[in-house]
Parts: structure tokens; sequence; C-alpha cells
């Protein structure tokens, strides 16, 4: 992921049918001048040493069990390596996968905006270790997100990239969203999924990128697929939301499979086949 910051001188449910549309002109204006901006995190996977590998079982899927050694940096040519989480079935009911947490935390002060960007390449192999359409998989849910877990969601939590896999092309979905909510484990907020899944392309590399900006108190965050604006959060025009009590973040990368709580998948149909993989190039 690429955390850059820049001086402003001038961040789970199911989807629903809301999409926000924005003009090209609203677009190119919410683009910040890239000269501006500074890097503050950069990390192109040689090692894994900015990171906590977990350990310990998805929140939202009792099936999945994240094991250290399920997140690690393979070769993808050229010198480079990336991070690869790897999802794999051990047993009925019974799957291992990646998750990695950033040791440090950030949240833009007044005046900064930072951005949080990552490359990321989602597919499947199988037995003979051949590529399967990420699409093609049946239960895998891979996200890209920022959160201060304690005391969730009280303190704010951004899902940039949460993608769902139906063993169907025209099915699979890839969505933003948002939670906050004023006592532990109780999110106020409703209608900010938001499915950009038009904007993906499902067999190859794309960048997923989050702005969140603070500028004399107004703050807004706002979603990026391949250079495209999707969608902007902002106290104003998300019912319930407080960014004001957003405390720094963590950076998430994980790769889930299956869910025990909002029955997006039915657990009985998971196929990753030999296994699943969530690559990613840089943060």
């Amino acid at each position: 992921m690429v955390i850059t910051m820049g001086l402003v001188i001038i961040s789970c449910e199911q989807d629903n049918s809301f999409v926000e549309e924005i003009s090209p002109e609203v677009e190119s204006e919410a683009l910040t001048d890239r000269s501006q901006w500074q890097t503050i995190f950069f990390d192109h996977f040689n090692n894994l040493y900015n990171w906590e590998k977990t350990n310990r079982a998805d929140y939202n899927s009792a099936t999945c069990k994240y094991k250290p050694w399920r997140a690690s940096t393979v070769g993808i040519g050229n010198n480079n390596k990336a991070l690869r989480l790897k999802a794999q079935k051990l047993g009925y009911d019974n799957f291992q996968s990646g998750h990695i947490k950033s040791f440090r935390k950030f949240k833009p002060n007044n005046n900064e905006e930072l951005s949080f960007k990552a490359k990321i390449k989602l597919q499947a192999r199988n037995s003979s270790g051949g590529i399967v359409p990420f699409h093609n998989t049946y239960g895998a849910w891979p996200a890209f997100w920022t959160v201060e877990e304690n005391g969730w969601p009280t303190k704010g939590e951004i899902d940039i990239m949460e993608a769902y896999t139906f063993a169907n092309p025209n099915k699979d979905k890839y969505a933003c969203n948002m939670f906050y909510g004023t006592a532990p484990f109780r999110n106020n907020l409703s209608g900010t999924v938001q499915n950009y899944t038009y904007r993906i392309n499902p067999t190859g590399w794309n960048t997923y990128e989050m702005r969140w900006r603070h500028k004399n108190g107004y703050r807004e965050v706002s979603i990026y697929i391949n250079e495209h604006l999707v969608r902007r959060y902002n106290n104003g025009n998300t019912s319930g939301l407080q960014l004001q009590n957003f405390t720094p973040h963590n950076i998430i990368l994980n790769l889930n499979v299956g869910d025990s709580k909002t029955r997006i998948f039915d657990n009985s149909k998971v196929n990753l086949f030999s296994h699943t993989e969530m690559l990613v190039d840089w943060v």
C-alpha cells in the first residue's frame, strides 16, 4: 500500500441497490494534484516486517481460521515480489487463510489528506497449478480496509474493497462500505454499500484507493477504483456518520472464506479449487 499525505491548501453488510452517479466534471474536480503529495508509508512486500500476521478466526466466518503461514511473499516476475494471502479448504467447513494488519495507524490531521492505495489481483489455482478466474470460485471474500478494532465500530471502519464470489462471472461483486456506531458492536449506518463491480478488471490487477480528508473541521472519505471516483462519504450525505469520532486506523488485508452471520454465502457450496489467493503488489 502506498500512503501519501497532501496538505489541503486550497476508510460487513450485503450489497444494496444504491448507486451514486458521479459526473466526469465532479470526478475531475475531486482529484488532488499529485505533485503536492509526499509518501509517508510504502511497502512493496520484499518482506512483511511492517505487518502483524493474524492468528484467529474471522469475525464473520467461524469456518475460516487465519494462520500466519497463510501470509507470505512470492515472486511475480521482473524480480518483483507481492504479498500472497492463500485460502484453502482442509475439510468440511474447515478453511485456512491469510490476514495481515499494519503495525502503524493512520489518520489525517487538520489540513491534511491521506491517500491509502493498493494494487491487488485475485485468482484461484487448480490441482495442477493452473490459474482459474477468481469469479469462478464460490464463497471467497477478500478485503482491503482500515479500522480501529478496539470498541468496534465506535472508532470507525472504512472498507475500501470487499469482493464476493458466487461461481458465476456475472454475479461476483465488488464494493466499498462504511461502519460507525456510538456503542460497541452496534452499527448505526445503513445504505453505505457502493457496488462498483463495473469498474473492475476481473482477471487482472486493479488499484483501490481511499482518500481521507480533514480541512478545518470538515471531514470526508472518498473511494477511487482504477483512478475513478465511485463514492464519497461525509457527515452531511451519510445519516448517522460522525467522521470526527474516527481515531487512527490500522490497515488490513485479508481473504475470508464463507460467513456465519449475514448469510451472504451458502457455506455448503464454498469452492476454492485447489486454493484461492489474494496478491498485493504494493500498498
